[in-house]
């Protein structure tokens, strides 16, 4: 039996791991987003600070406009840092396929090094006998 924390939970886990996704595949629309979100805080800001009636409302709007931009910058940064988590990932993979590539190459060499140094040795020891016929 699940909990509703549990169920909670692992709904959360689906929407960032998809939100990271699509921060990774889409880096540029996000960071476009991002921006628009942070000139729209400050149009709100603009906007609200009119509207303030004495300076005791528009240190309250600075405030909370000041929660609002750091939280809305945490979000932006926890998405981005997950970007290059993934890349770094993606990195480590491509060095071990990488590596996985070299030995290979190593081993294809030394085989092919063997097979010219018998091909050699054929060739000298086949060469000596077809002189004898020939002569």
């Amino acid at each position: 039996m699940k909990s509703w924390h549990g169920i909670i939970l692992l709904g959360f886990e689906h929407f960032w791991s998809n939100l990271r996704i699509f921060a990774f595949q889409n880096r540029t629309v996000f960071e476009l987003l991002f921006v628009f979100l942070y000139a729209f805080e400050q149009v709100l800001l603009i906007g609200l600070s009119y509207l303030a009636k004495d300076l005791m409302q528009l240190g309250y709007i600075v405030s909370f406009f000041a929660i609002i931009v750091l939280t809305t910058f945490a979000v932006h940064k926890i998405l981005m840092d997950s970007r290059i988590k993934m890349l770094e990932e993606q990195i480590k993979g491509l060095q071990q396929d990488k590596f996985v590539l070299e030995l290979s190459i190593r081993t294809i060499k030394q085989g092919y090094e063997e097979l010219f140094g018998k091909t050699e040795y054929l060739n000298k020891v086949k060469s000596p006998q077809t002189k004898k016929g020939v002569s």
